[in-house]
């Protein structure tokens, strides 16, 4: 488990690299199921103001290693529209845009360590 100041540092350095880099948006079926359960548009910046508003006390794991994508992910939550929201990131390569893996509903209650 990561500790508050290694979570406050990834999400500083995400957000750093997402205005540089850009963010890439894995289009899963649960996730835009979500969205248009909530009722709101999929558009990049709305993912972009979520993950700014990120603190280590939305940390949920990581980082863990990912077999499908390349590199670590992190996995937080958030709460929009009194519904629990699981949010799985991954850095991305050097010089690449970060990865937006997952923004759904969560399947299971998410206990956050850090909060």
């Amino acid at each position: 488990m990561a500790t508050a100041d290694e979570v406050e540092r990834f999400l500083s350095d995400l957000k750093t690299k997402i205005t540089t880099f850009d963010m890439v948006i894995e289009r899963r079926e649960k996730n835009l199921e979500t969205l248009a359960e909530l009722e709101i548009l999929s558009s990049k910046s709305f993912y972009i103001d979520e993950i700014n508003k990120l603190t280590y006390k939305n940390y949920f794991r990581g980082p863990v290693t990912d077999a499908q994508n390349s590199g670590d992910y992190w996995e937080f939550g958030t709460e929009i529209s009194s519904k629990q929201i699981y949010i799985k990131i991954n850095y991305g390569l050097s010089g690449k845009p970060c990865i937006l893996i997952s923004f759904h509903f969560a399947e299971y209650e998410m206990k956050f360590p850090l909060a």
